[in-house]
């Protein structure tokens, strides 16, 4: 909780940046008007409580450097989803105990994903695989064609071992 500073020469109050001051009647009511900006500062903020649990428990795994570069890949996932879809990603990839930025990423696209089919009547998971991570690989070999060519020959391989060379064969 921030209280007034007065400086004398500014007519103002320091914070984050230069606020005039309001029409007040007292330092108590200055002080509540300050604490309820304050709140709304931290409305404004992209950081949550799950971020913070989400990046101490990958510090703790992946260490500082590691764990805070992972954190700041989660940030920047802000960009591209909306806020609500990433705290739910950070929420099931810490549920899951995958604490890369890519697991939060997939999550929270799959969060999306159930969000539009819940708009649309379609399920498409139970609620014990809405919990899990899903494995990229395992989904990427499911949308891949099966591979009806035939095995390749390895006859001409047999041929040159049933026939050393005479000029190497020693007994």
């Amino acid at each position: 909780m921030r209280r007034a500073v007065w400086k004398a020469r500014s007519a103002g109050f320091r914070r984050n940046h230069f606020v005039p001051v309001p029409q007040i009647e007292s330092i108590a009511e200055l002080n509540a008007m300050i604490d309820k900006w304050d709140a709304d500062d931290l409305d404004r903020r992209v950081g949550s409580p799950v971020h913070d649990a989400w990046w101490a428990a990958a510090r703790k795994t992946h260490g500082d450097a590691t764990g805070t570069r992972e954190l700041i890949a989660v940030l920047l996932a802000h960009r591209h989803l909306p806020h609500e879809l990433v705290v739910i990603g950070l929420v099931r990839a810490l549920g899951a105990g995958a604490l890369t930025a890519d697991s939060v990423v997939l999550e929270a696209r799959k969060a999306a994903e159930d969000n539009t089919s819940e708009h649309q009547g379609v399920r498409h998971e139970t609620a014990d695989e809405a919990e899990a991570v899903a494995s990229l690989t395992a989904r990427r070999l499911a949308a891949l064609p099966t591979d009806s060519r035939p095995l390749p020959s390895v006859a001409a391989y047999d041929a040159l071992l049933r026939n050393p060379r005479k000029d190497t064969a020693t007994s």
